[in-house]
């Protein structure tokens, strides 16, 4: 028995995602591929079975859905009714779980001998580079998993590593000062921020610094540009977050609500939103222009160490104290997905440059990707 007309008009919008294939995975056209087969050329008459639609399902598809559609980039076409007519089709999860862009786990590596802080990829995607309490910097391989480079002779833990946006350099911060530091999006300048609370701006090519920004009562924990290069924000155990002037050196906002020291704040890609995480329990995402909190985010068993958004915007991934890596949907505002696999607390994450991988590092000495 085929489908109704419903379901073809919604297999028809699904199928615009081919239109698209810098933005789809090959498994993804599979799996888009494998629904349509199943749905549209099956005679069984009680292959799919109409089950009565609940509000709890909806909601359940919803979020399934609206993940799959922004995984695919999806943006035009979709109406909520379509939800409702999946929710309708679909038999149970089995057949549901089809519409979502799964992240799974792919490998992991071990060659680091101590704790591993953070991790990054590059900006082409195709490596990773990782630091560790070991005194070591790894370059891994992001296809084979393979260990490219190891750079020893550093005297002091390292606590943070990252390619230029070249990738041609690598920066790095260690356990004294600077913490942690990042290049401009242009690649011309440095901030860094450490344990004396004052963070430096450095001009790349001279070496020189060209720029000090205090107002820090506490070392900080980290220092990002937004995507323009025109902002920096910091956070520090003083409790707070500071939105500075890149081009005066002055604090534009202090983000203030965190009741216990803050380990990291990220940038939103366009630059009006703020992710931090904090000992106080809670990750907190705040707006730049007002300096208002507008989300608190709070897990009964979680404390988040480390955060990053995804190049869109739309989810944030969490690296957290109870071993696992947590997928929070933007627009969704709750929990997507969560990933296992670390033997102890993650406290470094990333997302590749094109959205489609995750890379988490851990106490357990492992960096792990999913994807």
């Amino acid at each position: 028995m085929g489908v109704n007309k419903s379901m073809q008009n919604i297999f028809f919008v699904l199928f615009r995602a081919f239109y698209y294939p810098s933005l789809i995975d090959y498994q993804t056209k599979e799996n888009v591929l494998e629904i349509y087969i199943v749905f549209i050329k099956s005679n069984d008459p009680h292959s799919f079975k109409l089950n009565k639609t609940n509000k709890k399902s909806e909601e359940k598809t919803h979020i399934i859905v609206n993940n799959w559609i922004r995984s695919l980039s999806l943006c035009h076409g979709w109406i909520n009714d379509f939800n409702k007519m999946i929710a309708k089709y679909v038999k149970n999860e089995l057949y549901l779980s089809l519409f979502f862009f799964y992240i799974e786990y792919l490998y992991f590596r071990s060659g680091h001998s101590e704790n591993v802080g953070s991790v990054a990829f590059s900006p082409d995607g195709s490596k990773i580079v990782s630091a560790s309490l070991d005194n070591t910097i790894r370059i891994w391989d992001v296809e084979s998993g393979t260990e490219i480079h190891v750079l020893k002779g550093h005297l002091h833990w390292v606590t943070d590593a990252q390619f230029s946006p070249d990738g041609k350099m690598l920066l790095r911060g260690h356990s004294d000062s600077p913490r942690k530091a990042q290049f401009s999006p242009d690649g011309c300048f440095i901030a860094s921020g450490g344990c004396d609370n004052i963070i430096r701006l450095w001009d790349v090519k001279s070496g020189q610094e060209i720029k000090k920004m205090t107002g820090h009562s506490q070392w900080i924990n980290e220092v990002q540009f937004s995507q323009d290069g025109e902002m920096l924000v910091s956070a520090s155990y003083d409790r707070t977050i500071k939105i500075w002037s890149v081009k005066t050196g002055e604090i534009i906002r202090s983000l203030i609500g965190h009741t216990a020291g803050i380990e990291c704040a990220r940038f939103s890609p366009d630059g009006c939103n703020v992710v931090s995480c904090s000992w106080d329990d809670t990750a907190r995402i705040w707006d730049v222009t007002s300096g208002n909190e507008i989300k608190r985010l709070q897990w009964t068993t979680k404390k988040m160490k480390d955060a990053k958004y995804s190049p869109d915007g739309q989810i944030i991934v969490f690296g957290s104290f109870d071993k696992t890596v947590q997928i929070w949907g933007v627009k969704e505002e709750q929990d997507i997905q969560q990933l296992e696999g670390h033997s102890g607390a993650v406290i470094g994450v990333d997302i590749s440059p094109n959205g489609s991988k995750i890379v988490s590092s851990s106490v357990d000495k492992t960096i792990r990707l999913w994807g």
